[in-house]
């Protein structure tokens, strides 16, 4: 049986026959899934790695059990795609080049480090709950000016600013097309850090809050394909009442009928009890595999 990284590899497919990336395509969803998978296991943390927190059970099976390439450089090297990764407190970035195509997948949540980082659920920042955002600058905060969460925005400027040098280096040789994905925290940063980034073609998220108001969203670049499998509960956060997603999900089901909220609680319980009823509410559908897996049938099917 081939592993999670074989099957990846085999995923990162070409697509200059695409002509138009701004379109949706699910081929390209499909090349994204894989590349925000990948940077949980190739992105360097800037603090210590926890598995248990990546929403990929497959993928943190075999991290836990010490499968995982050596190094982004030397496992894309065997492709020959030209591969970097940046790491700041709270997130990090994998880039790859593909044919003309550079791909940046932003990392999600793999450490309590990084939940501390962002300040999930308060937003802190410069203000008690967002930040003001306008463009590329902060702005002293007024009502009805466009805002984004502190603590996302924070990180994705930062990761912005280290991957520009390499997307520079990569477009002066050949790389002229840009994608942005993430899964989880990791597609709020590629959305975050695609109005600090020029010549954005698209951006795939997989499971993603949130980022700030209705307001800010003319300031994102246009191109957002926004997945979201039903029963995942973190696109609904954080609690902040004027946060919005400023585009439709493009939405995934189960074959069957989707176990709701005590449906999966009960099946967490019975596997660990409190711990497990809460584990299993967040990460049965939010896990990347089955959003990955999920959109892969669809392009075997032809859909």
């Amino acid at each position: 049986m081939s592993s999670i990284y074989d099957r990846g590899r085999a995923a990162l497919v070409d697509l200059s026959h695409i002509g138009n990336l701004k379109s949706h395509s699910l081929e390209v969803a499909s090349v994204c899934a894989w590349v925000s998978t990948l940077a949980y296991a190739l992105v360097p943390d800037a603090g210590a790695r926890s598995v248990e927190w990546i929403p990929h059970r497959e993928l943190a099976e075999a991290l836990a059990g010490g499968s995982s390439p050596p190094s982004a450089a030397a496992w894309f090297r065997e492709r020959d795609y030209p591969s970097f990764t940046v790491a700041v407190p709270g997130g990090g970035a994998l880039g790859v080049r593909i044919g003309d195509t550079l791909l940046l997948g932003f990392r999600g949540t793999t450490n309590g480090d990084d939940w501390r980082q962002i300040n999930f659920f308060t937003g802190a920042g410069v203000l008690p709950l967002k930040v003001p955002v306008l463009g590329n600058r902060y702005w002293p905060w007024e009502r009805g000016q466009p805002v984004a969460h502190g603590g996302f925005y924070g990180i994705a400027r930062m990761l912005a600013a280290a991957a520009a040098p390499e997307i520079a280096k990569w477009r002066g040789m050949g790389a002229e097309r840009l994608l942005l994905c993430g899964h989880s925290l990791g597609g709020a940063l590629a959305l975050l850090a695609g109005s600090e980034l020029e010549d954005v073609d698209s951006i795939y998220s997989y499971g993603a809050p949130k980022v700030g108001s209705a307001d800010l969203i003319q300031y994102l670049p246009e191109s957002h394909f926004r997945y979201v499998f039903a029963g995942d509960p973190v696109p609904a956060t954080p609690p902040l009442m004027d946060f919005v997603h400023g585009v439709p999900a493009v939405m995934l089901r189960h074959g069957g009928p989707s176990p709701g909220v005590l449906g999966k609680l009960l099946k967490g319980w019975s596997k660990g009890g409190s711990k497990g009823a809460l584990a299993n509410l967040f990460a049965a559908e939010h896990d990347l595999g089955l959003y990955a897996s999920t959109i892969d049938a669809m392009l075997a099917q032809g859909k």
